[in-house]
This record gives structure tokens, C-alpha cells and sequence, in this order.
């Protein structure tokens, strides 16, 4: 490389003038010498040239200096639609992937641009169909729309930030009855219609809890709870705490449609940590993670002697813990009492009124 080219700073650029009036040569450097580009333009009108010398005096900066603001200038408005074309191309490809996900993870009808159009309130279909495309660039607001619609997180499908599906972490309270109440939503204006309980196949167990609110709408909640050997004090009470929980739901679910919340469907399941990763990171629908489940009654037998001890036989020390628990409530008194009450069906939460009474607090 020559030494006047050697010479030059970063991002240097070179205005020969001397030695070729009518010539202005560009030689613009990377870091670490690597040569970006070099141009060399000719027979400049001296007029030309001359104007440029005005302008860098009248902007107080060397004619280099004006060169290179003028030729930005020249092609800024290719860099901007270039940028704006970028932008609806990962506008589209969000939209599309979510689509496909929401499509795949539901039972129904395959959603259609169309529907969307129709269900945030656009006149014309053809709107949101280009959208998908690419061609067209929807506002933040209708975004956020598309995304409460098929069940995303706004922030995701707007600037690709944060996860696509919610995921939020929630303890469990110890009362049986305020934490039955919050994984069915009781009293809530959107109940939950299906509920999915989710132990991480795996020594320590870890508790999920997925609640379904229509055809594809979810939210995973990732609780502090071990359902295993792996816990301390703190743990055991609060898998204690569970089995009654899960016992007052079971008799609460298993009461006429009519006396009860929304709840449709409850089910559990051992997902392997790949899948269960997969889950908390929130950027797979769950409803397509839990086909690749294990469905397993677990929710309906750990709290259930004659189940537990003579039956059902889910992990490798599956009975022992089983066991533990069910000694754990004997010794707490408020959960024993629970426990008793929701035996003799004369728990509050399973009162013919308890959800008419809860509904209207």
C-alpha cells in the first residue's frame, strides 16, 4: 500500500486538489487498515468546485469535510427506505411467525389476516394483509392490538423486545382457598377455562402453572415450588400447603358446571427440562410445548391415600413423598383443619353460593 495512503486516519477521507484541479479522490479506511472504498471523481467544474469551498466556509469546515456531508445528503433518502423497508420486514416476519404459532397451537378454524382485520376493528382486510407482507407498516397501537388478540406480549410484536408469550412468576399462598381461587381466576371477569399444572421431569420438580383463558390464549406462571425431595422447612410447608390446595380444587372442579367457575379442564403433566426451559422462556406457544408432554393424573393423586399408597407410582420417589406430605398437614393444624373440612364437603369454597358470593366481592 503506498505511504500517502498508509498515512491516512480512520474513516480519513482524502480531497486531492493540487495536482488535478478538476479531480476530488476519496480514500476512506477501516480499523486496522482494511480499505472500505475508494472513488475517484473527475472533470469537476471548476464552478463545482468552487462552491464547495463556499459552503465549507459559510458551515466553518473543511471542504473534505462539506464532500462528505454533501454526498450523504445526495443518498440519505435511499439509507431511509432502506430503513423503513428493514422495519416492515421484521414487522412481517413477527407477524407471520406469530400467526403460525397461534395456528398451530389452537383446535379451531386456521386464523386469516382477514380475522384479525376484523377483530381490532379495520374496515378493509387488504389493510393488515400487507402487513404480513412487508408492503405496509402498521401503527404501535395496532400492533399492540393484533398482539392482545392472539394472545402476545405487545412489547414482542412491536420491537421485538421481551418475550412473545407472557410468562410471569406468582407464590402460591399457603391458604388453600385464596390459592384455588387465583389459578381458577374465580370472580375474575375472564376466568380461566383450562388449566395446566406442570412438574419439571426431573429430581428437583419445579412447578409450573399454564392457565388457558380461551382457544390459544395463555399465561405461564413459574412458581417457587419443588414437587420433590429436594426442600427444606420452608418447602415442606409449602408442598403441604399444595396438597390441600390441589384436593380442594379437585372436590371444587368435580362440583355441578353450574355451582362452579368457568373451569372446563384441569391437567398435569412431567415435562422434560429441555421442554420445561423451553416453557419459562416463553418464545414457543405453550399449548404446542405441552403436546410434547407427558399427561399424567398426578394434580388428582398426590394428596389421596388411596391413591398414592396403593396405585398411582409417577417418578422414582413418587410414595415416600407422598407420605411426607400427608404427615406434614396432620402436624399443621390450619391446613388439618382444611382438610378435614374439604373432606366432609363443608369447605366455604364448596358451598352451592361460594361463587356467587366470591363473584360479587
Amino acid at each position: 500500500m503506498p505511504a500517502t495512503n498508509k498515512r491516512l486516519k480512520q474513516n480519513d477521507i482524502n480531497l486531492t486538489r493540487n495536482r488535478f484541479p478538476h479531480r476530488i479522490q476519496f480514500d476512506i479506511k477501516l480499523i486496522g487498515g482494511k480499505m472500505l472504498g475508494k472513488m475517484a471523481v473527475r472533470s469537476i467544474p471548476p464552478e463545482v468546485l468552487s462552491g464547495l469551498e463556499t459552503l465549507a466556509a459559510q458551515h466553518d469546515r473543511s471542504v473534505e469535510a462539506e464532500a462528505r456531508f454533501a454526498l450523504r445528503s445526495w443518498v440519505e433518502p435511499l439509507m431511509q427506505r432502506h430503513v423503513r423497508s428493514a422495519r416492515r420486514a421484521e414487522v412481517a416476519a413477527r407477524l407471520t411467525d406469530l400467526l403460525d404459532q397461534v395456528n398451530k397451537a389452537h383446535h379451531g378454524r386456521s386464523i386469516k389476516p382477514s380475522h384479525i382485520a376484523q377483530a381490532i376493528g379495520e374496515d378493509y382486510a387488504e389493510h393488515v394483509e400487507n402487513w404480513f407482507t412487508g408492503e405496509a407498516e402498521p401503527s404501535f397501537g395496532q400492533l399492540e392490538a393484533v398482539a392482545c388478540y392472539l394472545g402476545a406480549v405487545p412489547a414482542w410484536l412491536q420491537h421485538g423486545d421481551r418475550c412473545k408469550f407472557p410468562v410471569d412468576t406468582y407464590r402460591l399462598s399457603d391458604d388453600p382457598a385464596e390459592a384455588t381461587q387465583w389459578l381458577l381466576d374465580i370472580g375474575s371477569d375472564k376466568p380461566v377455562q383450562f388449566l395446566h399444572i406442570v412438574r419439571q421431569n426431573n429430581e428437583a420438580g419445579q412447578l409450573t402453572i399454564v392457565k388457558q383463558y380461551e382457544d390459544w390464549h395463555c399465561t405461564t406462571w413459574s412458581t417457587p415450588i419443588h414437587v420433590s425431595e429436594e426442600i427444606g422447612a420452608g418447602g415442606e410447608r409449602a408442598l403441604a400447603a399444595l396438597s390441600v390446595t390441589l384436593e380442594l380444587l379437585y372436590k371444587y372442579y368435580c362440583r355441578p358446571s353450574s355451582t362452579r367457575a368457568a373451569v372446563k379442564v384441569i391437567k398435569s403433566y412431567l415435562l422434560e427440562p429441555s421442554g420445561y426451559k423451553a416453557l419459562l422462556n416463553g418464545n414457543a406457544h405453550p399449548l404446542m410445548i405441552l403436546r410434547d408432554a407427558s399427561e399424567r393424573p398426578w394434580w388428582e393423586d398426590i394428596w389421596d391415600v388411596d391413591q398414592f399408597r396403593d396405585h398411582s407410582n409417577y417418578w422414582p420417589g413418587w410414595r415416600q413423598l407422598c407420605e411426607r406430605i400427608y404427615r406434614a398437614v396432620g402436624h399443621m393444624s390450619g391446613l388439618a383443619q382444611q382438610r378435614e373440612l374439604i373432606k366432609r364437603g363443608q369447605h366455604p369454597l364448596l358451598q352451592p353460593t361460594a361463587f356467587a358470593d366470591v363473584g360479587s366481592t
